[in-house]
C-alpha cells in the first residue's frame, strides 16, 4: 500500500480488489478440501469455521467498499467531493489489508470426532464393570487409568465401550484417540498410528526421525485436551517416547489402558488399578444360550440342561464362552453335547477352537513371563487338579522338593524366592489369590488357564499326556495313558490308594513319576507295566501311612529310594524289573542316612522276583524288627541280604526266608557265620509253601506265548515248580478267545494277510456246551459261590462269565505280575550262538525288544486264522448256534452239514424259515446255491462256519515242525516235538476235549519236566513218536 490514504486510492482500490480475488479463491480451495474430508467421516476445526466466517465477512466489507467507488472518487475520478470522507474512506482501504489473517489457512485441521470401534453383537454381564470405569475415569484426579485381568476376560470389549460413550459427548474433550499396542511394542509405530489418528502425518512426518517425531506430536498435543486409550500393553509404556504429554489436573487429558499384568498397572503410575473379572455364572450361561441360540437348545429337552454343564466348563471365561458356543451351536443331539463334555473333561485342547482360538491367546501371558523359573513353576501348576486350592507353603515346599527351586543356599531363600513366583504369577493373572475362612493364604488356577499350560506342556498338544495328575482322597485312581513314551512328568497328591497303570496295559515309557514332598494319606502304592527311569522324590520327604507297595514290569526302574521314607510300610512286593539294582541306593539316600532313619522298621513281608540286576536291598544289615518273611525267587545277583543274626522276628514266627533256587542260597554271602546258622535253619524252598508243588531240581527262564487260559494255567505251574516266567499277550487283558469284543476284521473272510486280526472268535451270545463243574481247575473250581452271586449262575454260562473266571483266577495266583501286555511275539527261534535256548522276539508300542529264554511254551489259540469251506460245507455246533440266533432277523436261515445224508431237506423244529441241507453242490454267479438234495436257493450272505488253522506264523523251527492238513507235528503226546524237547512246548492242541483240566494237566507235565524231576524218551523204540 502506499503511504498516502488519498492520493493512492486507486492503486490500493485495485490491491484490495485483486487480494480479495485471491482470498476468495483460496477459500474455494481450502472448502474443496474440507468436503474431502467430511466425506472420509473428518470434522472441521472450529479454529477453520472462524477462519471461513471472517472470510466471509471481509468478502462482505469489500464489496461494499468497492460498491461505494464511484460516489466516493473526484478528480479524474480520485477524490471524492469531500476531502474528509476521501481520506476516511482511503483509510478503510488501507486498514482492511493491516487485519488480513492468511497464515491460518497451511494448518491441518485436528478431528474431534470420535473413531467409532467395533463390538461385539452379544455382551452380556458387563454393565455394572462399564459405570464404575466410566464414573472413575470421569473424577477430575484421574489422570491414568489401568484395566487387567486374565487373556479373553473381556478388557478390550469394556475399553471398546469407553471409547463408543465419547462418541454420544465428547465431554470437553477435543480429541478421542484408540491405539492398539500389543505385545511386540514399536514405539514409532505408535507415534505413526497416534500422528494418523490426529492428521499431522505426511511427506513431511515421514522425513523425521523417531525422536523428531515424539517432539513434534507433544508440542501438537500439549495444546489439546485429549482421551488416549491404548489396549494390551504388556511393559511400561513410557508416554513421553510415544510423544504424549503425561496427564495432568491442569491439562485434563487421560489415558486409559488395558493389560494382563498387575506390575504394568503400578509401573505406569496407576492408583487405582481395576480388575476385569469373569463373568458371574448366571451371567456367563446367559451369554452362552444366546450364542447358542433358543433353536439348537430347543432341540432336545436334555440339551438345555447339558448346556450348562457345557457353559460352566468355560468358568465365566467370555473367550472361551464365545468360541465354545459358536461352536456348539449347530450341534442338535443329545449325544453331541455329551461327546462335547467328554473332550473337555479329558483333554480340553481337543474341543474345535481351543487349539487355534484360546490356548494361543493365552500363550502370551507365558510368554511374558520374565524368568524361566517362573514359567516351569506355572507349569507345574497346572499338575493339580482342576479348581484345586493350593496352600502357598505347600506349593513352594513341593517347587523347593523338585528342585525347581535352589534350596541349596538355605530355606528361608528358597521360601522367599518361591513367594516372590507366586506374587509374580499372581500379578500376571494367571493364578488366582484366596484366602479361606481358616486364614490360609492359597492360590488357584482358572481352568482355561490350566488347559493353557497343559497344552505347552504337551508341546502344543503334539504330546498331550507329557504332563500328568491324579488325585483324588480316597478314590483309588488308575491312570488312563494312550502313549506312556512322551509322560515327562506326574504327580499324585492326597490320595489315599494310588495304582499307576494303563487302561490297555500298555508299557508306559515316562522319564519319572514325581512324588510331593508330603503323601501322608498315601496307603497303598502300585505302579506297574511302566518304563519310568526314576520314581522322583524331594528333599523332604514324608509317606507316614504307606503301607503297602507293589511294583511290576517296572522295566527302567534301577533303585526304589523313597521307600527309605515309608516308616509303616508293612508290604513290599518287586517282580519284574529288569534294570532294577538297588531297593535303597546308597547315593540318593544319603541324606535320610544323616537325619538317622532306619529303613523298613515296620516291614513284615519282602517279595523279590524276577529281578536279574538286583544287587542290593541295603548296604549294611538291618534290625527288621517286624519281618517275617523273605520271598526271592529269579535273582541272581543279590549276593547279600542285609541281615545279622538279630535282624528280623524271632521265635515262634520269626523271620523266614523262602526261595526258590537252591544254587542262589548256596551263594549267599552272610554276615557272619551266626547269621547263616540262623537263616539257613529257617528257610524253606516253594515246595513247603502252598503255591509249589515239589522242590525244583532246575529252575529256568520260560517264555510263554499268550495269555488265555491255557497260557494263565502254564505260567501258574511252571512258577509253581521255581521257574521264572514272562507271559506275552498281544491284547490288552487276559482270557485270550474268552475276551469277547463286537469288533469284526474288515475283510470278512480273513484272505488279506496285512489285515487288522481281530483275536477273539467269540459271537455274543454263545455259551458253553460244557458244564462249569468241568470247566475250572483242580485247586480253582468254576463256582457259583455267593461271592458270584451278581454274576452268570447257570451250569452252561455265557463268555462273559467264563472271562471272570479267568480274571478271578489270575487274582488269585498273581498272575499279571508276569504278564507283558499288548506285546506281540514276532519271532521265536532256536538261539543261534546256543540252540538249547530260544531267541524271542517281541513287539510294543513298536519297539522291538530281542531275548533269550531256556525254554518257549506255546499257547496262543487256534481260533484266529479261519478255514474257508471248500464248498460243499461245513457246518458244527457253532454253526447251529449262529443259525439260531440269526433266525429272528432274516427271511430264510438254509443250513449245509456235512454230517447229514445227501437227501436231508428239513426244517427244524420250533422254526418257520430254519431248513437243515445237506452239502453244496455248487454255487452260482447269480448268487444261487445248488444242494446235494437237488434244492437250490439264492443266498444274500454266504456264512463260513468251518473252524480255524492252527497257525504260528512266529515260530521258526527250521522244519522241525510243521502244520499239514490243519495237523501239528511231530509232536509226542500233542505236546513236545521230539527234536526240540524240551525246550519247546505246545499247550491246548487237542480240540474235542475237556479243555481246561486238559490245559493244566498238559502244563504240569511241561512245568515238571523242564525242572527235570520227570523223564520221557519221546521217540519209541519203532521210531514212532
Amino acid at each position: 500500500m502506499k503511504g498516502s490514504y488519498t492520493h493512492n486510492l486507486e492503486k490500493n482500490l485495485v490491491a484490495l480488489e485483486t487480494t480479495m480475488e485471491e482470498l476468495k479463491a483460496k477459500r474455494d480451495d481450502l472448502l474443496r478440501r474440507l468436503k474431502r474430508e467430511e466425506d472420509r467421516g473428518l470434522q472441521t476445526l472450529s479454529e477453520i469455521k472462524v477462519w471461513l466466517n471472517r472470510v466471509e465477512t471481509i468478502e462482505s466489507r469489500v464489496n461494499d467498499l468497492l460498491n461505494a467507488r464511484n460516489e466516493r472518487l473526484c478528480l479524474c475520478g480520485f477524490c471524492s467531493k469531500s476531502l474528509t470522507t476521501s481520506y476516511r474512506y482511503g483509510k478503510s482501504v488501507f486498514l482492511k489489508f493491516e487485519r488480513r489473517v492468511f497464515e491460518v489457512i497451511s494448518d491441518q485441521a485436528l478431528t474431534s470426532e470420535v473413531e467409532e470401534q467395533q463390538l461385539q453383537p452379544t455382551i452380556v454381564g458387563q454393565e455394572t464393570m462399564l459405570d464404575n470405569a466410566w464414573n472413575h475415569l470421569m473424577e477430575d484426579g484421574v489422570g491414568i487409568m489401568g484395566l487387567y485381568g486374565m487373556g479373553g476376560v473381556g478388557k478390550t470389549t469394556l475399553l471398546t465401550q469407553i471409547n463408543n460413550k465419547f462418541s454420544e459427548n465428547m465431554c470437553g474433550f477435543d480429541s478421542v484417540i484408540w491405539v492398539v499396542v500389543s505385545k511386540e511394542v514399536n514405539v514409532e509405530n505408535i507415534l505413526d498410528e497416534i500422528a494418523q489418528k490426529v492428521h499431522i502425518s505426511g511427506e513431511k512426518w515421514d522425513t523425521k526421525y523417531k525422536y523428531q517425531k515424539g517432539v513434534y506430536l507433544y508440542n501438537f498435543l500439549r495444546k489439546k485436551r485429549f482421551v488416549l486409550f491404548l489396549d494390551d500393553i504388556w511393559e511400561k509404556d513410557n508416554l513421553v517416547e510415544i510423544g504424549v504429554p503425561f496427564p495432568t489436573i491442569k491439562n485434563k487429558c487421560k489415558v486409559v489402558f488395558t493389560t494382563r499384568s498387575l506390575d504394568v498397572c503400578t509401573s505406569m503410575g496407576v492408583e487405582k488399578p481395576m480388575e476385569v473379572q469373569c463373568l458371574a455364572d448366571n451371567d456367563a450361561y446367559d451369554l452362552f444360550q444366546k450364542k447358542v441360540g433358543q433353536i439348537t437348545l430347543g432341540s432336545d429337552p436334555e440339551i438345555r440342561e447339558l448346556s450348562r454343564v457345557v457353559a460352566k466348563k468355560c468358568c465365566g471365561l467370555p473367550l472361551a464362552l464365545n468360541v465354545v458356543s459358536e461352536t456348539m451351536s449347530c450341534k442338535r443331539t443329545v449325544q453331541e453335547w455329551r461327546h462335547a463334555i467328554y473332550v473337555l473333561n479329558s483333554y480340553a485342547a481337543k474341543f474345535s477352537g481351543m487349539d487355534d482360538k484360546i490356548l494361543p491367546l493365552l500363550k502370551y501371558s507365558y510368554d511374558s513371563l520374565k524368568g524361566e523359573d517362573d514359567k516351569i513353576c506355572l507349569l507345574y501348576c497346572a499338575l493339580f487338579p482342576e479348581d484345586a486350592k493350593i496352600r502357598k507353603e505347600n506349593l513352594i515346599e513341593y517347587w523347593i522338593c523338585e528342585e525347581i527351586i535352589d534350596g541349596s543356599e538355605g530355606i528361608d531363600k528358597a521360601e522367599n524366592q518361591g513367594y516372590e513366583i507366586i506374587g509374580s504369577l499372581v500379578r500376571a493373572s494367571l493364578l488366582m489369590e484366596e484366602v479361606e475362612l481358616d486364614g490360609a493364604n492359597i492360590v488357584c488356577m482358572h481352568d482355561v488357564v490350566r488347559e493353557m499350560a497343559l497344552w505347552i506342556a504337551s508341546d502344543l498338544g503334539k504330546q498331550n499326556e507329557a504332563f500328568i495328575v491324579r488325585a483324588s482322597v480316597g478314590l483309588r485312581e488308575i491312570l488312563k495313558v494312550e502313549n506312556w513314551n512322551v509322560v515327562r512328568r506326574m504327580l499324585m497328591s492326597c490320595t489315599r490308594f494310588l495304582k499307576i497303570s494303563n487302561n490297555s496295559n500298555r508299557d508306559m515309557n515316562s522319564s519319572r513319576i514325581s512324588l510331593p514332598p508330603t503323601m501322608d494319606k498315601l496307603r497303598e502304592f502300585t505302579i506297574e507295566h511302566c518304563h519310568t527311569s526314576e520314581i522322583k522324590m524331594g528333599r523332604i520327604c514324608s509317606f507316614s501311612s504307606l503301607i503297602e507297595v507293589n511294583l511290576s514290569n517296572c522295566r527302567r526302574l534301577r533303585e526304589l529310594t523313597f521307600l527309605m521314607f515309608a516308616p509303616n510300610l508293612k508290604r513290599l512286593h518287586v517282580v519284574s524289573s529288569n534294570q532294577l539294582e538297588d531297593i535303597i541306593n546308597k547315593e540318593k539316600a544319603h541324606d535320610g542316612e544323616k537325619s538317622g532313619i532306619v529303613p523298613f522298621p515296620k516291614l513284615n513281608e519282602l517279595h523279590l522276583y524276577n529281578l536279574r540286576e538286583l544287587k542290593n536291598i541295603y548296604w549294611s544289615p538291618l534290625p527288621f524288627p517286624c519281618l517275617e518273611k523273605i520271598n526271592v525267587m529269579g535273582c541272581p545277583n543279590l549276593k547279600k541280604l542285609p541281615l545279622d543274626s538279630k535282624s528280623g522276628k524271632h521265635g515262634g514266627n520269626g523271620l523266614i526266608i523262602t526261595h526258590r533256587e537252591m544254587e542262589w542260597i548256596t551263594r549267599v554271602e552272610w554276615e557272619d557265620e551266626a547269621t547263616k546258622t540262623r537263616f539257613l535253619a529257617n528257610r524253606v524252598d516253594y515246595s513247603q509253601n502252598s503255591q509249589a508243588v515239589n522242590p525244583p531240581t532246575t529252575s529256568h527262564h520260560v517264555a510263554v506265548i499268550g495269555a488265555g487260559a491255557a497260557g494263565l494255567v502254564a505260567a501258574r505251574e511252571l512258577r509253581r515248580e521255581g521257574h521264572s516266567v514272562v507271559v506275552f499277550e498281544r491284547g490288552n487283558q487276559i482270557g485270550g478267545v474268552w475276551a469277547y469284543t463286537p469288533n469284526v476284521e474288515p475283510d470278512p473272510l480273513s484272505i488279506d494277510p496285512t489285515r487288522p486280526v481281530i483275536h477273539s472268535s467269540l459271537y455274543s451270545s454263545l455259551r458253553t456246551i460244557i458244564p462249569r463243574e468241568c470247566m475250572g481247575f483242580t485247586d480253582f473250581p468254576f463256582s457259583t459261590g455267593p461271592e458270584n452271586k451278581s454274576r452268570d449262575p447257570r451250569r452252561h454260562p455265557g463268555h462273559i462269565e467264563v472271562l471272570a473266571y479267568l480274571k478271578d483266577f489270575a487274582r488269585k495266583f498273581k498272575m499279571e505280575e508276569m504278564i507283558r501286555f499288548e506285546t506281540e511275539v514276532v519271532r521265536a527261534e532256536p538261539a543261534a550262538e546256543n540252540p538249547k535256548k530260544w531267541r524271542v522276539e517281541s513287539r510294543n508300542s513298536g519297539d522291538i525288544s530281542d531275548e533269550i529264554y531256556d525254554a518257549v511254551v506255546v499257547c496262543n489259540g487256534h481260533y484266529t486264522e479261519p478255514r474257508h469251506a471248500l464248498i460243499p460245507g461245513g457246518s458244527s455246533v457253532s454253526g447251529v448256534d449262529i443259525s439260531r440266533d440269526i433266525v429272528n432277523v432274516t427271511k430264510e436261515v438254509h443250513i449245509s452239514s456235512r454230517s447229514t445224508k445227501p437227501e436231508t431237506y428239513e426244517k427244524l423244529s420250533g422254526y418257520d424259515n430254519l431248513w437243515l441241507h445237506s452239502n453244496i453242490e455248487t454255487v452260482r454267479e447269480d448268487g444261487s446255491v445248488v444242494f446235494k438234495n437237488g434244492k437250490t436257493v439264492y443266498a444274500d450272505t454266504i456264512m463260513h462256519c468251518t473252524g480255524y488253522k492252527y497257525y504260528f506264523p512266529f515260530l521258526d523251527t527250521k522244519g522241525e515242525v510243521t502244520v499239514e492238513d490243519n495237523r501239528v507235528g511231530p509232536l509226542y503226546k500233542h505236546v513236545f516235538p521230539p527234536a526240540l524237547s524240551p525246550g519247546l512246548s505246545f499247550i491246548g492242541l487237542p480240540w474235542q476235549v475237556i479243555l481246561f483240566p486238559m490245559f493244566e494237566l498238559q502244563s504240569k507235565w511241561v512245568a515238571a519236566v523242564l525242572a527235570g524231576r520227570v523223564l520221557f524218551e519221546a521217540r519209541r523204540d519203532d521210531g514212532r513218536y
